[in-house]
């Protein structure tokens, strides 16, 4: 039974890991609610160990932004409306078109 208990990872509490990443309780239950952090509840107390809180860190990372500004080299063809625009403009077109065709007949 001992040597069971010495195979358990290190379980801490959410109040401990949050002092630990200096942050607060409610911050790491927000990650929690998420689906980023894998905690354990025993007690109406919840638990986590070290490593779900680094296998959080890698769930929490955030992409670079792509360059904000180009050089002479990087020129980009921008059009003049998106394509979301573009697809509301032709959808309001065919719904006149249709109006038109409905008023007439």
């Amino acid at each position: 039974m001992a040597e069971e208990i010495q195979t358990l990872p290190n379980y801490i509490t959410l109040a401990t890991a949050a002092k630990l990443l200096g942050r607060k309780t409610q911050t790491l239950r927000n990650e929690r609610d998420k689906g980023n952090l894998v905690c354990y509840r025993m007690g109406g107390v919840d638990y986590t160990t070290y490593q779900n809180i680094k296998d959080m860190f890698e769930l929490c990372r955030v992409e670079p932004n792509p360059r904000a500004s180009f050089s002479g080299r990087d020129k980009v063809v921008r059009r003049s409306m998106s394509s979301s625009t573009e697809a509301t403009r032709q959808a309001r077109a065919t719904a006149l078109n249709a109006a038109k065709k409905l008023k007439s007949s």
